[in-house]
């Protein structure tokens, strides 16, 4: 974890784990956000590379979120991710397709570690002839 100004954390990450002599999983990732009292901003992707029985899965994904204050108690918030469970067209046995995932909403601090938070998320498959999902939720959570 690297902070070059107090409101700035970059943290890298990276592992392979060999589980025998045709088996073996890669992983890395970056993940970057910026916040203070007013916004907070922040990015992540991660590469994924798992190998069994011959067959190799290359997925990878993005993550953007983020949140500004209104007013006091009060934040917009934001979320957009992608994935691709099978970034390699080569190989077929599993879909490549990506999804896509919007979140948008409010987040009102009712206590200080009491948070209601109503939101609208939106899914998008990369399957042809796939529909989008749409889905509206009020998240309450207390954090202890």
């Amino acid at each position: 974890q690297f902070n070059p100004v107090k409101e700035l954390t970059i943290l890298l990450n990276g592992q392979y784990n060999g589980a025998g002599p045709n088996a073996f999983n890669r992983i890395g990732d970056i993940i970057v956000n910026y916040a203070n009292s007013d916004f907070s901003l922040g990015a992540q992707y991660f590469l994924n590379g798992l190998t069994a029985g011959g067959t190799t899965l290359k997925r990878n994904g993005l993550s953007l979120n983020g949140w500004v204050a209104l007013v006091d108690q009060l934040r917009l918030v934001a979320r957009y991710d992608m994935y691709t469970p099978n970034a390699d067209t080569k190989n077929t046995s599993f879909s490549n397709s990506t999804q896509n995932l919007i979140l948008g909403g409010l987040d009102w601090s009712v206590r200080k570690n009491v948070h209601f938070m109503p939101n609208v998320e939106y899914v998008a498959y990369g399957l042809s002839g796939s529909k989008p999902d749409v889905l509206a939720r009020a998240t309450f959570f207390i954090s202890f």
